[in-house]
């Protein structure tokens, strides 16, 4: 005897189906990632210099804590600040670094090695020091000679001029009249008459870096290269700068 009837069986049947049928959607049922929510974009407004109010001179009269009689100059950033409303967020201001480190390159000079030249478009000669032109095997005239006057006003006389003395800029050669001095404070500086001969152009960046194009007057070729931060050369010329040292330091001992 069968212990479910027929119109059981077929009710049994349809709820079997149906569980089916849900199990078959569950598993086609497509999940959906929900899209990353988008970064916020941030957008710094600054302020131009030219837009900053004017710096303004007084003479002072009844000012607290400043004496009568005294010159007194405003502040353009301070005047910003104390113009903008209530609540109102000021906009960043660029202004210009402290101290920014002088610029150098390494040329090859007379055919012989590198050595850190400064550049310096403040100065009216171009110099050598003394010991990097002995061991250069660079020889100069003693009856030229200048008077220099450094910034505490004492004046010291040069040892001669170098004449045509070359510089080698990946192809690009420079011939400079060099005054020799004993014991400067740097190795080698060009000053404007090395710009004048080169045409040079010096393109600065923000973060300090600084490129110079020179005009090599002979050839007319014309090349950009790096300069680097006075003390810090780049690693393949800073080893050929201790090599060159050790070298004139055996021959200073024979």
């Amino acid at each position: 005897m069968d212990l479910v009837s027929r119109s059981q069986e077929e009710k049994i049947v349809q709820f079997l189906n149906l569980l089916d049928g849900d199990e078959i959607r569950e598993e086609e049922t497509e999940v959906r990632e929900l899209d990353p929510e988008p970064e916020p974009v941030i957008v710094n407004t600054f302020v131009q210099l030219e837009d900053l109010p004017r710096a303004e001179v007084f003479c002072a009269k009844d000012l607290p804590g400043i004496p009568d009689g005294a010159f007194v100059m405003t502040d353009p950033v301070e005047q910003y600040l104390h113009s903008l409303a209530d609540g109102e967020e000021p906009r960043p201001i660029l202004v210009a670094r402290e101290s920014v480190a002088l610029r150098t390159v390494f040329p090859l000079i007379h055919k012989s090695a590198r050595a850190e030249v400064l550049l310096d478009t403040g100065s009216q000669i171009c110099s050598m020091d003394a010991d990097v032109a002995r061991n250069l095997g660079i020889a100069w005239d003693p009856d030229i000679v200048i008077h220099l006057q450094s910034a505490n006003r004492t004046v010291e006389k040069t040892l001669g001029l170098a004449k045509n003395v070359e510089f080698d800029f990946g192809g690009v050669l420079a011939y400079i009249q060099l005054h020799i001095i004993r014991r400067p404070a740097y190795s080698v500086l060009l000053g404007r008459p090395f710009d004048v001969a080169m045409s040079s152009e010096v393109s600065n960046k923000t973060n300090g870096d600084q490129f110079l194009t020179l005009k090599d007057p002979n050839t007319g070729k014309r090349l950009t290269i790096p300069t680097f931060a006075k003390g810090k050369p780049p690693p393949h010329i800073q080893k050929e700068l201790w090599n060159q040292e050790e070298r004139n330091f055996r021959a200073s001992r024979i």
